[in-house]
């Protein structure tokens, strides 16, 4: 199993790894209230950034790229970018059942972004090989409203809301402009795809004649880039 990996799934591998041991800081908080594992969660969470990034990179360097490659970075980003952020949240008190919600809807999102990816990578890839643009916001920019709830929680401030015996807190909503941008952007790509002339719609792929003059068509492989590959 370990020969068939390329050097950059191992990068893929150590994202993921980075977001379940985010998951499980986030449950030591729970059960010693040192503020320290949620820190270190979010801390763990830029680790699986770095990682993201850099698998990327590194397959397109080696020109090594694979289709079980591009199913690692998903599943790996799931968890370092959707899963292990809604949990840090949860941990850190954003936890009403109307928190919960929320959370899950992001985590959700985050889910069907990528399964969309990867069934729509090689349609959208360019005579290189690399995706050209992204359906949606990708996955990784969820760090952007984690490192914001984690500077409230530093401050001690969650700006918790009651309404009609409702309780929200306010930072839970940073979670769901990501989300909301990306199905907004995802209809725009999806009309702008049907709108290209049919020759168009698959730019890498390539003809050529075998053997007994059949003609067949070749799609070159990807695998998912970086930043751009992940809610990818």
């Amino acid at each position: 199993m370990i020969r068939g990996f390329y050097l950059a799934d191992l990068f893929t591998i150590a994202n993921g790894v980075c977001g379940a041991t985010a998951i499980f800081q986030s449950m030591k908080f729970l059960g010693n209230h040192d503020p320290r594992h949620v820190f270190l969660a979010f801390a763990l969470i830029l680790a699986a950034l770095v990682f993201d990034v850099l698998d990327g990179w590194i397959a397109r360097w080696r020109h090594a790229a694979s289709a079980m490659g591009r199913e690692l970075d998903s599943l790996a980003d799931v968890i370092s970018f959707g899963v292990a952020p809604a949990a840090i949240a949860f941990a850190a008190g954003v936890n009403s059942w109307l928190d919960q919600v929320i959370l899950l809807y992001f985590t959700a999102c985050g889910l069907s972004r990528l399964a969309r990816f990867n069934v729509t990578a090689e349609s959208l890839s360019g005579k290189k090989g690399k995706v050209e643009y992204f359906e949606g916001t990708p996955i990784p920019t969820s760090v952007i409203p984690l490192g914001i709830l984690v500077l409230a929680f530093y401050a001690g401030n969650l700006f918790p809301l009651h309404i009609l015996g409702i309780t929200l807190h306010a930072v839970v909503l940073l979670f769901l402009p990501v989300r909301l941008a990306h199905d907004q952007q995802d209809a725009e790509n999806s009309q702008a795809v049907r709108r290209k002339p049919p020759g168009n719609l698959f730019p890498a792929q390539r003809s050529t004649r075998l053997d007994g003059g059949e003609n067949r068509r070749f799609r070159s492989e990807t695998r998912c880039d970086g930043l751009a590959c992940g809610l990818r």
